[in-house]
């Protein structure tokens, strides 16, 4: 039929077209350009995937680790005070350099 005849005519006209190979060293090298390219993606993500968690765990532990500024009023003695002095700063009492924990902010102290 038509189609059939189209086909034909179609196919013989692309056989008589001189297509050229194309060439093998530059097809080769640009593969493997693109596969060294995705290699250095991946590799390059991991270790910043890793950066961003070492980070992230080295940043909680800190805060786990890091002492409260709180202590027990008992271990400032008479002899702290009268060497190191004390100071109140927005409510808050340090004594030789610590704070002291109070329930209510300090307002003045004699």
């Amino acid at each position: 039929m038509v189609s059939e005849r189209l086909s034909a005519v179609l196919h013989d006209e692309a056989q008589a077209i001189a297509v050229p190979p194309p060439p093998a060293g530059a097809v080769l090298a640009r593969a493997r350009l693109a596969r060294r390219r995705r290699r250095t993606a991946v590799a390059a993500s991991a270790a910043l995937m890793v950066a961003a968690v070492t980070g992230g765990t080295f940043l909680v532990s800190s805060q786990l680790n890091r002492t409260d500024d709180r202590t027990d009023e008992a271990t400032f003695s008479v002899d702290a005070y009268r060497e190191h002095g004390a100071l109140a700063v927005d409510g808050k009492l340090y004594v030789a350099g610590r704070r002291v924990p109070f329930q209510r902010a300090v307002k003045s102290f004699y």
